[in-house]
């Protein structure tokens, strides 16, 4: 599932998804052999569908 800022840029994939959602966590994509990972409150989201859609802006040169 993929994750996309407020942008419309896509930042990352889903890591996980289990019960009631609190937070989630991507794999954000920085390059082709990052493993950095970013957990965000579900204030953050603005809609899950097929995408997770967030209300924030994530930099990935951070």
């Amino acid at each position: 599932m993929s994750v996309i800022d407020r942008d419309g840029q896509e930042v990352g994939k889903v890591d996980e998804i289990k019960g009631l959602i609190k937070t989630i966590t991507i794999n954000l994509d920085k390059g082709l052999f990052s493993r950095d990972k970013k957990t965000l409150i579900y204030a953050e989201i603005r809609n899950i569908t097929d995408n997770v859609l967030l209300d924030i802006k994530i930099d990935l040169d951070d």
